[in-house]
């Protein structure tokens, strides 16, 4: 079977497609968080992919604190202030 060959035009199409779609960022580190993000680009294909998955479970963490917050807001209205020991607790098991 013959492999199809890709064209110039073809390339500069997907190349066109692929900067645009995707922004760049620089970002210094110091030598604790380059052997880090070395350790963690091993495990998920690369430095990029890494930083990505950084970004999103952060996002995710940040939008459970939103909605805790709230939660414990409505709470505080609804019935009164929340135990520190409640509050303390809910913080731990959604690890914020």
């Amino acid at each position: 079977m013959c492999e199809p060959t890709v064209g110039p035009r073809l390339r500069r199409v997907a190349h066109s497609y692929y900067a645009g779609s995707m922004a760049t960022t620089t970002v210094r580190l110091d030598s604790d968080e380059e052997r880090i993000l070395d350790a963690l680009a091993a495990r998920y294909g690369g430095r990029s992919n890494a930083i990505r998955q950084a970004i999103r479970l952060l996002s995710a963490r940040v939008e459970r604190q939103r909605i805790l917050t709230e939660f414990l807001d409505e709470w505080d209205a609804e019935s009164g202030i929340v135990p520190d020991d409640v509050a303390e607790a809910l913080a731990a098991h959604y690890d914020l």
